[in-house]
């Protein structure tokens, strides 16, 4: 028998990987993890869970009913754990949260579309998030799996990844998603690193420096129209209008930035996200506020919340791992609370003093931060020109 040829050798190696591939990819649109086609079985592996980051891929699921309370929108939402929503809202049965990094409008908008076309979603916690309401009108977030989102088989092929295989695998065993899947271990890991990187005093003086030229570096004097956010009127707006035709509920919640927040984002040369320049930041953020109130006013089942008005959380940095992020889960648990108590709500009444308080507050701040000696900040001078 003649011996294989070094080109037999490589056809086997190949029509083996080949079958191997295709194999993969049957046992996974067989199985259908993300519930993307007809022929799939409700799956129960994301019902009450937190998959950071990644929840977009999700929404089959959701739409197949598993869920009746969603959290969406940014990273500033991804400390609403499900456990606690169930717990602290009323009403809630089941829980999914889906907020994922750095959203901009055009995934942005795709969930807020497919959320409001699922009708067994009762209620959404949507979070506003800065950067995503600034951002170019066309942008896209790189870390956003359109192809899911599209009716295309070929374009949903590409789901076949190692996390998907591990869904599959873990829903024909019957197990539910896991505590510390590697998104979640990692989002613990980063929030922890971040946050003992926010406390090493070269980190604390950096911020604090920033902080004594917000005069300078918040200097911006625009009064934002309305139109410079499309993202409100094209989306959001018609979102909470869906929700309240059909007897849903929407809480859109402006997120509670430290008060280093805005000077950390003009000091920060390297931002050109944003469709305003670095001194226009503030304006731009209460601009932003008041527009999604105007808006949402006067639509039924549709309220707003503000926490930044809550010197005890956003004036201490001992709060938060970054400048946006708050750190401790307990704040959100106490969010949660507040909502539910109906209190911290923006309304056209009071919109107003609420964003000239915060001005206010912004431009007079003296940095704070109780997890740092007090002599680090005894003799803090400028660091930017």
């Amino acid at each position: 028998m003649a011996k294989p040829t070094q080109r037999s050798w490589y056809l086997r190696i190949v029509t083996g990987a080949l079958a191997a591939m295709l194999g993969l990819q049957s046992f996974l649109a067989i199985t259908d993890p993300y519930n993307l086609y007809p022929w799939s079985r409700p799956h129960n592996i994301f019902a009450d869970t937190n998959p950071v980051g990644i929840g977009p891929r999700f929404m089959g699921q959701i739409a197949r009913g598993s869920v009746d309370t969603v959290i969406a929108g940014g990273s500033t939402g991804m400390g609403f754990l499900p456990a606690d929503v169930k717990a602290q809202l009323s009403g809630t049965a089941s829980v999914a949260n889906i907020s994922y990094n750095s959203p901009r409008p055009e995934d942005f908008s795709l969930v807020a579309d497919r959320l409001a076309a699922i009708p067994t979603v009762k209620r959404v916690l949507l979070t506003i998030d800065y950067s995503t309401f600034t951002a170019a009108p066309n942008s896209k977030s790189t870390f956003f799996p359109f192809y899911l989102f599209k009716p295309n088989p070929i374009d949903q092929m590409r789901f076949f990844d190692v996390t998907a295989f591990a869904l599959a695998v873990r829903d024909v065993s019957n197990l539910s998603w896991p505590g510390a899947l590697v998104q979640e271990r990692s989002f613990a890991r980063d929030r922890d690193g971040s946050y003992k990187n926010s406390l090493m005093r070269p980190a604390v003086e950096r911020a604090a420096s920033a902080v004594t030229l917000n005069t300078k570096l918040l200097s911006g004097t625009i009064v934002p129209v309305c139109s410079r956010f499309p993202l409100i009127a094209e989306t959001l707006a018609p979102m909470a209008q869906t929700l309240s035709r059909d007897k849903r509920r929407l809480d859109v919640i402006l997120p509670p930035y430290s008060l280093t927040f805005y000077s950390a984002i003009a000091a920060n040369k390297n931002n050109n996200s944003s469709v305003f320049k670095a001194s226009d930041t503030l304006e731009a953020a209460l601009g932003l506020r008041k527009c999604v109130m105007t808006a949402l006013d006067g639509i039924e089942n549709v309220f707003v919340y503000a926490f930044d008005d809550d010197g005890s959380l956003v004036e201490d940095m001992a709060n938060y791992y970054d400048a946006g992020h708050v750190y401790q889960f307990e704040w959100y648990r106490h969010m949660l609370s507040e909502i539910e108590g109906g209190r911290h709500r923006l309304t056209a009444a009071n919109v107003d003093a609420y964003i000239s308080d915060l001005r206010r507050r912004v431009l007079s701040y003296t940095y704070k931060n109780s997890a740092v000696p007090p002599e680090w900040l005894a003799d803090i001078k400028p660091l930017f020109p």
